[in-house]
């Protein structure tokens, strides 16, 4: 097996701050921008950056002292995209003739991650298994703490479909984050009849936006290699509050801000809103002049370019909004008018005095209509203000496009103020696009409009601050309805609500599943309530508002009635959101929106999940019910599996997150861990082993054709 081991290079400039002159900007095509640095003295530990012009072309980077090229450095993505092997095997009539298993671990200093969300994870072939390995850390210890499998199956050449992986020659899988080495393990099957066609099985990450899968794939010359995303972060420190207090604060421009790491812990520094250059060098950071943009920031009047900002305004004898449309002359003020008549023309004078109400009437409308077309934009220069760096805004055609112009076969869920539509961009992204419908009848369309506006800036702020594999990943939005739409990830399973509930596939869901979408729910919740550098709590947690993606894991969606706020701070609501069943009576009786009321609403859908009952069961909420009422309810499934012990345990962990008293509900990271010991236990009773038998891993966490499928029989 061949190692590739990124190693940490030793650096004579760990303390320095600012790029000298002598350092070298470029290396070839690519771009050096400090922090990183080829010469002594130009970089910080770890972003080292070794310039070979020896090859005979054009000069290569590589990260440090390794043989990983880099091809694009992203100061404000905090992002290096590299080049890397793919891994593969080959076989003959008697089995494997050859191999090429490289091991890659990119912990150099402890700065970089393998991204998420820019990559996915692909294996080519035909009845072929790969396992994705990982110590998660890097530290190189065993046994490996993560695996997620691929398994790819075709007849023959004849059913593999150009561009679709999906689990015929091609498999592909998404991977969670804070992963920082990589390796696979093939599984070997029969290939000597698919020779012909598909005589290896590779494996690889890759950027998602440059792979395509095509039959001529299958072939693939064994020396390829593929571009990768790495997440890099100054992580000495876990948050941008422990960075600012350090002496070693890398944010050295005056017009800077920190900004936590999406990919486990650290920071990055942005140049802050209306500024831009390298927020980690000495006056880095220089303001953006507006007005020579005006395709970016429009000004319809006169401009003036102010620091981190702009300001438009109209000529003098003009009034409008010059923001969002040309300015237009003022009218003559009535008390100029009113001098120039006598007394001798009363009549005169009250014809003129009509005429001025209704051409106040005019210029009301006139305001409202401008206040209207400039929504877009206000609403565009909130989203700017919260710092949503990410943020795709989709033009109105772009999602007409996608969905057939909102055609009702698109249609893929509905809610009382709207519908979700499946829509297919440009770029063959499948998206979920959630469209508020405003109808004339509603008696307080202003107030109901305000409210969903500023659910939809909730949602934004929420999502554009957690990136975790079991929260649905909003990719941005449009601006150009009255309430505005958001487009998310698509997520094709349905919700955890129809997947219990369903006559066709709830009684054959077996224990291990029920309590993996319960761990994958809790994680989630946990992750919002502890994990970033503001808690989230939901506000509305119910087994609708769980989704399914391909493999059937779990993904918690709708953040309208979410609050983000500072850790262990509470929030007293005007009116209290919720869902009968799943609502903390604690929460209904003061008002108060605290973590535990997330707890509250998470233990009622533990509860569905192992009785199979919806949460009020013959007028009664299960979150009520008395424990030996509750396991006379326990699904019969769930008790031919797991006896009377295991699921009494998981009965009286739920009873616990309802409890009346909720400084003694546990925390979602407590009832994360148990389920998960659960799981641990049942695959223990039934002699499994979650470290080396990857067929029963595999069976949930895999192709959806396969799990979703077999499930629902």
């Amino acid at each position: 097996m061949l190692g590739v081991i990124l190693q940490s290079p030793s650096s004579a400039a760990a303390a320095v701050h600012t790029a000298s002159q002598n350092c070298s900007g470029k290396c070839g095509q690519v771009v050096i921008p400090y922090p990183f640095g080829i010469e002594p003295g130009c970089f910080r530990d770890g972003f080292a950056i070794t310039c070979n012009r020896s090859t005979g072309g054009s000069p290569r980077a590589f990260l440090g002292a390794t043989d990983i090229e880099v091809t694009e450095i992203s100061l404000p993505q905090g992002q290096v995209r590299v080049q890397v092997p793919v891994a593969w095997q080959c076989y003959n009539e008697s089995g494997t003739q050859s191999n090429n298993l490289p091991e890659f671990n990119y912990n150099i200093n402890g700065v970089y991650k393998i991204s998420n969300d820019r990559n996915k994870y692909i294996i080519i072939g035909c009845n072929s298994l790969v396992f994705l390995q990982s110590q998660k850390d890097g530290s190189g210890s065993y046994p490996f703490l993560y695996y997620i499998g691929c398994l790819s199956y075709c007849r023959d050449v004849t059913s593999v479909i150009n561009g679709a992986c999906d689990g015929i020659g091609c498999c592909q899988s998404s991977f969670p984050a804070n992963l920082s080495d990589s390796s696979f393990l093939f599984k070997d099957y029969s290939h000597s009849s698919i020779l012909d066609f598909s005589p290896c099985t590779y494996a690889f990450i890759v950027d998602h936006d440059y792979f395509n899968f095509t039959a001529a794939d299958l072939m693939m010359d064994k020396n390829t290699s593929m571009p990768l995303w790495l997440d890099w972060a100054f992580r000495a420190v876990a948050t941008c509050d422990e960075a600012e207090r350090s002496t070693d604060y890398a944010c050295r421009s005056e017009n800077s801000v920190c900004i936590n790491s999406r990919n486990d812990a650290g920071y990055l520094c942005n140049c802050s809103q209306g500024y831009q250059g390298n927020p980690y060098i000495d006056k880095g950071c220089q303001d953006i002049d507006e007005c020579t943009l005006p395709e970016k920031y429009p000004c319809y009047g006169v401009c003036t370019n102010l620091p981190g900002s702009y300001r438009c305004a109209c000529r003098s004898g003009k009034r409008g909004n010059p923001l969002a449309a040309p300015c237009i002359p003022s009218t003559p003020s009535a008390v100029k008018v009113i001098a120039g008549i006598s007394s001798a023309f009363l009549a005169a004078l009250s014809l003129i005095l009509v005429l001025l109400v209704l051409q106040k009437r005019r210029l009301t409308m006139e305001t409202e209509k401008l206040s209207r077309e400039n929504s877009d934009w206000i609403l565009y220069k909130k989203m700017m203000s919260r710092q949503v760096h990410r943020m795709r805004i989709f033009s109105l055609q772009d999602l007409q496009r996608a969905t057939d112009n909102f055609h009702e076969d698109r249609v893929v869920g509905r809610g009382g103020h709207g519908r979700v539509y499946k829509g297919t961009l440009e770029d063959n992204g499948v998206v979920a696009i959630k469209r508020t419908v405003v109808t004339d009848e509603r008696q307080s369309a202003t107030a109901f409009e305000f409210r969903q506006k500023k659910e939809f800036l909730n949602e934004i702020d929420i999502l554009s601050q957690i990136n975790h594999k079991n929260v649905v990943r909003l990719f941005g939005c449009c601006l150009e309805e009255e309430i505005p739409m958001l487009v998310y990830e698509f997520v094709p399973n349905g919700t955890l609500s129809g997947f219990i509930h369903n006559q066709d596939s709830g009684s054959a869901i077996s224990l291990d599943i029920r309590l993996r979408l319960a761990a994958e729910s809790a994680e989630a919740l946990a992750h919002l309530h502890s994990s970033t550098s503001h808690t989230v709590i939901h506000g509305d947690v119910k087994s609708s508002n769980i989704l399914l993606d391909e493999h059937m894991m779990a993904k918690v969606a709708d953040f309208g009635a979410s609050t983000l706020m500072l850790t262990d701070e509470t929030k007293t609501v005007s009116f209290v959101q919720g869902t009968p069943g799943y609502i903390d009576p604690v929460y209904c009786e003061t008002r108060r929106l605290t973590k535990k009321t997330d707890v509250f609403s998470f233990g009622v859908v533990l509860l569905e999940l192992v009785t199979g009952e919806n949460a009020i069961w013959n007028d009664e909420p299960l979150a009520l019910m008395s424990r030996q009422q509750l396991l006379e309810l326990l699904d019969a499934q769930v008790v031919e599996e797991g006896g009377t012990d295991l699921p009494g345990k998981v009965v009286d962990l739920a009873i616990q997150c309802v409890c009346r008293q909720q400084e003694e509900r546990p925390t979602m990271k407590r009832v994360a861990e148990k389920l998960q010991k659960f799981r641990k236990s049942l695959q223990k009773q039934r002699g499994q082993s979650s470290g080396h038998d990857m067929a029963s891993l595999l069976s949930h966490a895999t192709n959806s054709f396969t799990v979703y499928h077999s499930l629902r029989k």
